[in-house]
């Protein structure tokens, strides 16, 4: 909500300063003219992705329908709707004030490019000086939840949700949400501190998803509500329900009688071993921008980082 009125208030004060003063009001010069309608325009041409983009957000979290790549459709109506609002503008104000003689597009056009490009630069400012008062107080930046629903199985809906922790680097909060009965309970996974989102997700044999990235592999279990993280230990792969809340730390632990724990902050986790159930898996689908069925998109391997 911050960026959108700040972005507004940039864009709207030359023209609300032009449209304040009486002379400057009246005035039908082409370059007057310019800068008292493309504000308005290029406002339009943000603020309708903006609006769209939400209410694709709302529809696709209540409903569970996801249209993948719909998000680029909203830019191309937003441009157009501002070329208009900046033409019936412009001609409002030539008849209102009676303008006399040729009148140039070229301001329009410098006048827009400028607008663009100053916007650029602000916002480049703005956000730098933000993330340094955000060091300097001791806060730490979190941009909006946004929610990728997945599926609905045993009266539970699933959703993977991610939050941006950086103005501008690729990192970013993740977790799950189950929703059963109206009731939301969130799951916490390990922070993704560089790389774009991907998540291929495999179905087991016995009802559980797989969630694989780059970072962490995990267990789903909607019917108990549960996540656990899935490690490898030799040829064995083992898995230890995560802890609730934010954790920061992860090592792991063999007991004496060959038992595996996870230690994560301060809790100490009994993993099991999932080896088997891991074998007879399914393509299910995958996350990026959105959750991509596997009808949609094909598989494409994920490489760990470690």
């Amino acid at each position: 909500m911050f960026e959108t009125i700040f972005v507004a208030a940039v864009l709207l004060l030359p023209a609300v300063i032009l449209w304040l003063i009486p002379k400057t009001r009246r005035a039908t010069g082409s370059g007057v003219t310019a800068w008292k309608t493309v504000p308005f325009g290029c406002l339009t041409m943000f603020l309708i992705p903006e609006i769209l983009w939400g209410l694709y957000c709302w529809f696709a979290e209540e409903n569970g329908i996801v249209l993948s790549g719909i998000q680029i459709l909203f830019p191309l109506i937003g441009i157009p709707a501002g070329i208009v609002v900046i033409v019936r503008l412009r001609n409002r104000i030539w008849k209102r004030y009676n303008a006399e003689g040729p009148r140039s597009n070229v301001p329009f056009y410098l006048v827009f490019f400028g607008l663009c490009l100053a916007f650029f630069w602000i916002s480049v400012i703005g956000t730098g000086l933000y993330y340094y008062w955000l060091i300097r107080s001791g806060k730490q930046y979190h941009g909006r939840w946004r929610t990728y629903p997945v599926t609905k199985q045993y009266d539970t809906e699933l959703a993977f949700q991610e939050r941006s922790i950086h103005p501008f680097l690729a990192e970013y909060d993740y977790r799950i949400r189950f929703r059963r009965n109206g009731k939301d309970t969130f799951q916490n996974l390990w922070c993704n501190t560089g790389g774009k989102t991907y998540f291929n997700i495999f179905k087991l044999k016995d009802g559980r998803l797989l969630f694989s990235d780059k970072d962490q592999d995990y267990l789903v279990d909607l019917r108990k509500q549960e996540v656990h993280m899935a490690v490898t230990v030799g040829p064995k792969v083992y898995a230890g329900r995560l802890p609730e809340g934010y954790f920061t730390s992860f090592g792991r632990s063999e007991s004496q009688n060959g038992k595996i724990f996870l230690e994560i902050d301060h809790h100490r986790i009994e993993a099991v071993p999932v080896t088997d159930a891991l074998k007879d898996r399914t393509y299910f689908g995958c996350i990026t921008t959105a959750f991509h069925p596997a009808s949609k998109k094909l598989y494409q391997p994920v490489s760990k980082r470690r």
